[in-house]
């Protein structure tokens, strides 16, 4: 997708921190399956973000892919 960030979840939370977006910024946050979205989703619910959106898995993305 463009001007996405790839993040492992692995390191989601502290990777996350580093980029310092304000917490009511918008995010989409999505995966291959939508299995580690969801649990990304959920690190950014913890940590204050308040305009997140879970596209779950890849395939559901309509527009252009680079």
């Amino acid at each position: 997708i463009p001007k996405s960030i790839n993040i492992p979840v692995q390191v989601f939370e502290t990777e996350i921190k580093k980029k310092n977006i304000k917490n009511d910024n918008p995010i989409v946050v999505y995966c291959q399956s939508g299995m580690r979205a969801s649990k990304a989703c959920s690190i950014l619910s913890t940590l204050g973000y308040t305009d997140v959106y879970n596209l779950y898995g890849i395939g559901n993305y309509k527009g252009t892919l680079e």
